[in-house]
């Protein structure tokens, strides 16, 4: 897992399309709190909460709101958007989840499963929601499948991601085929500065998200490890249907 990413990047991260994906994990929420009997309020943590966007919209809703991520940046972000919400905001890799029975629901959005480039970094996640989570308590979480980043990802070698006037993001993707591991590059130049003969300063950041795809047999082996029955798994959340083999992501419900 690369600890240095979501730096420079979590102020764009926190402006552009990527918040769009929170916007619909709280629109789908309801629906599938209907179709599971998932609970309507109580304690929730939000692993790999980023820039808040999701913990505040459930806060909103009326739930307790823990919020987890390893960036710094990102929960600076969070607690901005918060405002004056009361949501327990905390930096913490979510290898290293240390709650006890302490939550209704657990949440983990965005494909952030994906960071953890081991089977063991994995299944020590999968723990760690278990252990969070109150006797029949639910974990709903999201991730990329071998198809979405080995085939879909690579469609495109270089991308621009979104521009302005201020800033130009571009996006380059790679990959190693034996180890179903990508790698999405991150190139944002940001306007600077006006200078004396009236052109402006650029400054450029640059970050790699390093991803792992698993089979899904393996994914459920290891979440029977870890305790949880497989409520269902999803690869469409319009339509409720299973995962196709060429579904490019997929959406677990499992419970404790």
């Amino acid at each position: 897992m690369n600890e240095n990413i979501y730096g420079a990047f979590a102020r764009f991260y926190a402006d552009e399309v990527y918040a769009q994906f929170s916007d619909a994990m709280l629109e789908y929420f309801p629906a599938a709190a209907e179709r599971y009997n998932l609970p309507r309020e109580g304690r929730l943590l939000d692993v790999a909460c980023g820039n808040g966007a999701f913990a505040v919209g459930m806060a909103q809703r009326g739930w307790q709101v823990t919020g987890i991520d390893q960036s710094r940046d990102q929960l600076t972000i969070a607690r901005e958007r918060a405002g004056d919400l009361a949501i327990d905001w905390r930096q913490l890799d979510m290898r290293a989840l240390d709650y006890q029975r302490s939550f209704d629901l657990v949440t983990c959005w965005f494909d952030s499963l994906n960071y953890m480039l081991t089977p063991e970094d994995l299944q020590a996640v999968f723990k760690g929601m278990y252990s969070a989570l109150k006797p029949g308590g639910f974990a709903v979480f999201d991730m990329n499948t071998i198809h979405g980043i080995m085939v879909g990802w690579q469609r495109q070698k270089a991308y621009v991601q979104a521009s302005t006037p201020t800033m130009l993001e571009l996006h380059r993707n790679d990959c190693d085929w034996d180890r179903q591991i990508a790698n999405l590059h991150i190139t944002i130049f940001e306007r600077g500065k006006k200078l004396p003969d009236g052109a402006y300063a650029w400054r450029r950041f640059d970050e790699i998200h390093t991803e792992r795809a698993y089979p899904l047999y393996d994914l459920r082996a290891w979440l029977a490890g870890a305790g949880f029955s497989v409520v269902d798994i999803l690869g469409s959340l319009q339509t409720f249907t299973p995962p196709r083999t060429d579904s490019a992501r997929v959406w677990f419900t499992v419970r404790k």
